[in-house]
């Protein structure tokens, strides 16, 4: 013998509630396109601001030699002399690195005594660059008789150079060297660069 209960049922159960239908494959892919969109704008933030920090290119002299010298006597004290350059620019980022046209000057004394050009140019992501530089000097002055009497004339090297890393702001790199001429061997001694 079998009883029956009815049963109340809760209103939740009620068909007269609407049902919700499963999302279609459409609104499926447009969702996936905009979750995967943030999470790669996310990334890209993070990547940008925490592991590629960007750091300014480096302008250096690898190193200096003379090419020619002629002097004169510290009675009538005077030098002309070929000096050979090689000039390294570093950019350690992860994009390239460019840069205007700029000078590499040459001074004796605080008077500028030779200049040659840096053309403009670029420097590909986390390489160097090099390159071999040949300025004329010609000095005469009268500070110079001292210096031809002990055979070793103090030179001041200097250059401004101007540039972009890719997507950032411009900045500037500057170098100072200080080179001795020794007149007696005909080379570059003591090169010391900032």
């Amino acid at each position: 013998m079998s009883i029956f209960v009815d049963r109340v049922l809760p209103e939740s159960c009620n068909n007269s509630t609407p049902r919700v239908n499963p999302p279609t494959t459409g609104e499926r892919w447009q969702c996936c396109c905009i979750v995967t969109t943030i999470i790669v704008i996310a990334a890209g933030i993070i990547i940008d601001v925490v592991m590629l920090p960007v750091k300014t290119p480096k302008l250096g002299m690898v190193g200096a030699m003379l090419t020619s010298l002629s002097v004169g006597t510290p009675q009538n004290p005077w030098l002309q002399a070929d000096i050979t350059a090689e000039l390294a620019v570093n950019n350690p980022n992860f994009v390239p690195y460019d840069y205007r046209n700029t000078t590499l000057d040459f001074f004796y004394e605080g008077a500028m005594v030779g200049q040659v050009p840096i053309p403009a140019s670029g420097v590909a992501k986390r390489s160097t660059k090099t390159m071999i530089l040949i300025a004329p000097l010609f000095l005469n002055a009268a500070e110079l008789s001292a210096d031809l009497s002990l055979g070793v004339v103090r030179i001041t090297s200097s250059a401004g150079m101007r540039g972009r890393v890719i997507g950032t702001k411009r900045s500037t790199n500057y170098l100072i060297c200080v080179m001795q001429i020794v007149t007696a061997t005909q080379s570059i001694t003591n090169l010391l660069c900032q």
